[in-house]
């Protein structure tokens, strides 16, 4: 009776970590010591635009990976087998991994490997495409600032609410 009472109550967690993790913007997918596909959170179903059956199928990472190659979904790759044996160290890490892909649909994704106990490995995905366009907007408007003082005769010093020198020329 205790054994089973203890069961249902895992059963009931991991359904709980499993409602929470769909709730997640970040695309979430867990492979297991075999490498199949034990967990996916619907971010990253769409993330991926794969098919739902496929993924309940539990496919293997090379599958999943083969099949967004071919979909061009992934980043191009002179050494696809090389990139692939290289992703699939994270099965045998101790420490997550973290990489930046930009793919060809002009989209850039933060990845994150972090291997498992067990042997297998969680992949979370984030879109970070707005994220860096802001950055490198932000950096060309200060470039752009820079220049415009640099090139002015007279001398300009602008200070922050806090007293600190922010631009000078």
């Amino acid at each position: 009776e205790e054994a089973t009472a203890l069961r249902d109550a895992m059963e009931r967690m991991a359904e709980a970590h499993r409602r929470t993790l769909d709730q997640l913007s970040s695309g979430v997918a867990v492979f297991d010591g075999q490498r199949r596909l034990a967990f996916y959170n619907e971010s990253y179903r769409r993330l991926w635009g794969l098919d739902q059956a496929f993924l309940d199928s539990h496919p293997d990472d090379s599958s999943v990976l083969d099949r967004l190659r071919a979909a061009r979904k992934l980043p191009e790759q002179p050494d696809f087998r090389a990139w692939k044996a290289k992703l699939h160290e994270a099965y045998r890490a101790v420490e997550p991994e973290n990489y930046t892909w930009f793919l060809p649909d002009g989209r850039a994704l933060s990845l994150v490997t972090t291997p498992n106990l067990e042997g297998g490995v969680t992949y979370l995905f984030d879109d970070v495409t707005e994220r860096l366009n802001l950055e490198r907007r932000y950096d060309a408007l200060n470039r752009v600032q820079g220049a415009t003082l640099d090139n002015l005769s007279e001398a300009v010093a602008v200070f922050a609410s806090d007293g600190r020198l922010r631009l000078f020329n």
